[in-house]
């Protein structure tokens, strides 16, 4: 485990190396510990190679984690891919995937331009019962959802400026005289 120290943070960061097969359960791979109420302090990066123990090469793919917490509400988090060649990708834990305590099962899907979905099993996660500081609520969360929202939003807000830059009062009456 390595710890890294950054301005914008005032904490150690802990990140935990896990190598994931293609074609296997993964089921040797043990439940990594964490507690409940980490919030994007823990991350995983992880290597992802085939049956004959080369890299998956993630070159142009996205992939994304799927997160199935104890009391079966679901969250995913796209990845950051970090050495696409090598198969590497990181993944960091936000609140809803340490909401719950007990065991998190995860799926890592790796999607190609084209569509093309892999699905791999991913590591298993072991959240102890901790929360000092309040309840968090656990719901199904979708980052990914809520990013893309977000940027309509602002596509949208954009649309409704005329060429002057001020704000159409109703949009449908834009251009004509009144």
């Amino acid at each position: 485990m390595r710890c890294f120290f950054t301005p914008k943070r005032r904490f150690h960061m802990a990140v935990k190396h896990v190598t994931l097969r293609a074609w296997s359960d993964n089921s040797d791979v043990p439940p990594q510990k964490i507690n409940q109420g980490d919030i994007l302090s823990r991350t995983f990066m992880i290597t992802l190679i085939d049956a004959s123990g080369a890299p998956i090469d993630l070159t142009i793919s996205s992939v994304r984690v799927h997160f199935t917490k104890p009391n079966g509400h679901v969250c995913y988090i796209d990845a950051s891919i970090i050495n696409a060649s090598a198969g590497i990708f990181s993944v960091t834990l936000d609140s809803q995937c340490t909401a719950v305590p007990g065991l998190v099962k995860t799926i890592v899907q790796v999607t190609s331009p084209d569509g093309e979905n892999m699905y791999c099993t991913g590591p298993k996660i072991s959240v102890g019962a901790i929360n000092i500081e309040g309840s968090i609520i656990s719901s199904n969360e979708f980052t990914a959802l809520t990013d893309a929202l977000a940027q309509v939003q602002n596509i949208a807000n954009k649309a409704d400026l005329n060429t002057d830059g001020k704000v159409i009062q109703d949009p449908a009456s834009y251009g004509q005289v009144g």
